[in-house]
């Protein structure tokens, strides 16, 4: 039986018919379908070649450098463009406002965390700092406003629809940054040692590797080197047994004694380092050894000084810090002494698409949160234009 009413007019309507068995609703949700595995495809191999090429610091091993690794990360890149054009569709002309705008929300919040750490470093300094560290505080406080009014802007122009097509050409630019740096890398490795006592500062200008020079623009020398030890350095007591030393038992300072057994208690600032041994140690009267170990290391340090067209500043290049210079980055690898003087290997990148990495990664975790979270509001449209209410 047809479920079907007459108009004054004599004209028949049918009822609307259950959502999902359209052919018109079901072709929209096959492409979209298609379009979102392709997405997800695309997103779980950038996220692979970026966790074992350690990409955007390390750069990539010469694996990805491969004519079928780069030719497949073409074809990743073509699709995502060709996948977020169908997407964004006629409104793709609002992406470009949008993404201004993003820059300049991502700007101001990293401009308001800068004065408002310079504000607190201020307040604690101990001086008589106050009004400029309110100043700071005021220009951080102006500057999260901006910020909202940005992101405000964003969100108005935005739609999930959009954050997903963001997302696909986020990819795409992670692969021109991923092509920029297989046309322009430049790595290779710098040694640089203190200067000797009243010579100035040996300084490096550039990078030679393989008969090229690869000028800086700018050079750099290293002022100093340190390392840092944890104040828990192991010791143990040791005794002669079988021909060879053995470790008896491990000992915890306690308020700077070590208690070996009742009635033997030793400072620790009796165990001194003898001729030939690396450690401090202690003999006690019966032939036991107590051995303070090496402290664990807790950071190395190296100091370096940076010219610019005559301008001098110190920085400093730690383990998993590097110092970013002119689009430079420089790694601190090992340490060695030369003639009693510091010295250190630096690892040194020239990274042309590091900003397009960089930003595309950004971008990319920006617009697939926002995807997730943004509420569909086109559907629901769609949803009341077909079938609204009685």
């Amino acid at each position: 039986m047809k479920n079907t009413s007459k108009t004054g007019i004599g004209m028949k309507t049918s009822a609307p018919e259950e959502p999902g068995r359209t052919g018109s609703s079901g072709s929209m949700q096959g492409k979209h379908g298609k379009l979102l595995k392709a997405g997800i495809a695309a997103k779980a191999a950038a996220v692979v070649i970026l966790i074992a090429g350690a990409w955007p610091l390390g750069g990539a091993p010469a694996v990805y450098h491969s004519g079928f690794l780069l030719s497949l990360g073409a074809l990743i890149g073509l699709l995502c463009l060709c996948a977020g054009a169908r997407m964004a569709g006629k409104r793709w002309l609002r992406l470009l406002p949008a993404a201004l705008l993003a820059f300049i929300a991502a700007g101001c919040l990293c401009g308001a965390w800068m004065y408002a750490k310079a504000g607190i470093e201020f307040a604690l300094s101990g001086e008589w700092k106050w009004l400029g560290s309110l100043g700071r505080w005021v220009t951080a406080l102006a500057l999260l406003g901006i910020a909202g009014v940005a992101a405000a802007g964003v969100h108005r122009l935005m739609d999930a629809r959009l954050w997903l097509a963001a997302a696909h050409f986020s990819l795409a630019v992670m692969g021109i940054g991923c092509f920029s740096d297989y046309a322009g890398e430049v790595k290779g490795t710098l040694f640089l040692t203190t200067a000797e006592e009243g010579a100035p500062v040996p300084m490096q200008h550039g990078l030679h590797q393989e008969g090229r020079s690869y000028p800086f623009g700018f050079s750099i020398g290293l002022l100093g080197f340190s390392v840092e030890y944890y104040d828990d350095a192991p010791c143990g007591l040791y005794a002669y047994e079988e021909g060879q030393w053995k470790l008896k038992r491990e000992l915890t300072p306690r308020e700077g004694v070590l208690h070996v057994e009742e009635g033997i208690d030793v400072p620790l600032g009796r165990l001194k380092t003898l001729s030939g041994m690396p450690h401090p140690m202690y003999v006690l009267e019966d032939g036991r050894v107590l051995l303070k170990g090496a402290a664990p290391v807790k950071s190395y340090d190296a100091l370096c000084t940076v010219t610019t067209n005559g301008r001098d500043e110190k920085r400093h290049v730690r383990v998993n810090e590097p110092l970013a210079q002119g689009g430079w980055l420089f790694y601190l690898a090992d340490y060695r002494e030369v003639h009693g003087r510091p010295g250190v290997y630096l690892t040194a990148r020239y990274a042309p698409g590091r900003p397009w990495m960089l930003g595309g990664m950004g971008a990319l975790l920006v617009s697939t949160a926002f995807w997730c979270w943004t509420p569909r509001r086109g559907r629901a449209r769609e949803q009341r234009d077909n079938f609204p209410h009685e």
